[in-house]
């Protein structure tokens, strides 16, 4: 039996402080801002573990709980038009514009269950089985539960008579194995009816006001990957050559996207559930002891992989457009495209520049 409990908190704190002088403060007449953020992370796990062992039957079993939070807190200050600046940021009285204040709190719960069993017969035959349910505070109120069952089977051949008698190999075990995994890695309140500021003037005075921000979506649902996994390992010539293998085959539905919203609506996008993407692959690993003495040991991995991604649906679409929020000079340079690999960039071919 174990427990733990667990609290990260992280304080960041900067300022910046431009003068007239410089290109940043010059048309703002000297520019300031204070940006305080803070995060606090807490996780709490209790596991259970079983393990019993009769002649040539093996049994194994474990069951977890845990349960976590997330708070963030985003604190910023902007003040500009400074007529004295040689104190720089320690005297912002003589400011004569300032930003409207911003303190957003964003949080964010979750709990996971998971049960897993184990058996093995004469260490030749594996079995093991899982099964694991999430609730996330992110997604739509019909769907916080996601359920992901999971199977494997191990059978290590070399261990059978007929292999043993071959004198071929030290290890030959065949593995095959299904299991499925979610994803909820989405802003918070993406299913949520969220209200925006917004600032007008009214009468001859400036007025605060809400406006709708989103669209609710109760319906937002877990994204889901289902892989399915053939392996083969294999060690010969007394443990100095081994390979392992595997073969995979991965499917995930109910992509998490932003979407974008007719314009009719009076919002621009939204979270949706839509589409599905494969991913297929193979990995091979070959690792060699070439020498190993007492006073000199040399060992060699030589790796290979493939992989190969290909958008399957994407709903009422043929093709959908990103853009990537660190780059300000590109507009809608990625693109998802029904038939195609996933992350294609899309822009203008240059044929010569001219002096």
């Amino acid at each position: 039996w174990y427990t733990s409990y667990g609290v990260n908190r992280f304080r960041n704190t900067d300022s910046n402080f431009y003068p007239s002088t410089v290109r940043r403060g010059f048309n703002s007449n000297g520019f300031a801002r204070f940006r305080a953020r803070n995060y606090e992370n807490t996780n709490f796990q209790t596991r259970l573990n079983y393990y019993q062992r009769i002649k040539k039957h093996s049994f194994n079993a474990t069951a977890v709980f845990e349960a976590r939070t997330q708070d963030v807190n985003l604190q910023t200050f902007g003040a500009s038009n400074l007529e004295e600046q040689s104190l720089g940021l320690f005297d912002l009285s003589s400011a004569s514009q300032s930003e409207f204040p911003v303190n957003i709190l964003q949080e964010n719960n979750a709990a996971s269950y998971l049960a897993r069993v184990g058996y093995t017969y004469a260490d030749k035959y594996m079995l093991t089985a899982s099964f694991r349910a999430d609730a996330d505070s992110r997604f739509g109120s019909n769907n916080k539960w996601g359920y992901f069952p999971s199977v494997a089977l191990g059978w290590v051949a070399s261990d059978e008579k007929f292999m043993k008698d071959l004198n071929a190999f030290d290890l030959f075990k065949l593995r095959l194995s299904y299991g499925e995994t979610g994803n909820s890695q989405i802003p918070t309140y993406q299913s949520l009816a969220r209200l925006n500021t917004q600032r007008y003037i009214f009468g001859d005075a400036l007025a605060v006001g809400q406006v709708p921000g989103s669209v609710p979506n109760p319906d937002l649902r877990w994204e889901i990957t289902s892989q399915y996994n053939v392996g083969l390992d294999l060690a010969f010539l007394n443990d100095r050559v081994s390979v392992t293998a595997d073969a995979y085959y991965k499917e995930t539905n109910d992509l998490l996207l932003d979407v974008q919203l007719p314009l009719t609506s009076g919002f621009n996008s939204a979270v949706k559930n839509i589409g599905s993407i494969s991913n297929k692959g193979f990995e091979l690993a070959l690792s060699t002891i070439n020498i190993d003495t007492e006073d000199f040991r040399w060992n060699t991995t030589f790796t290979f992989s493939t992989n190969r991604t290909k958008v399957l649906d994407l709903g009422e679409r043929d093709e959908m457009f990103f853009s990537r929020v660190f780059n300000y000079n590109l507009r809608d340079e990625i693109v998802l495209r029904v038939g195609e690999e996933v992350g294609t960039f899309v822009g203008y071919i240059e044929d010569e520049v001219l002096n």
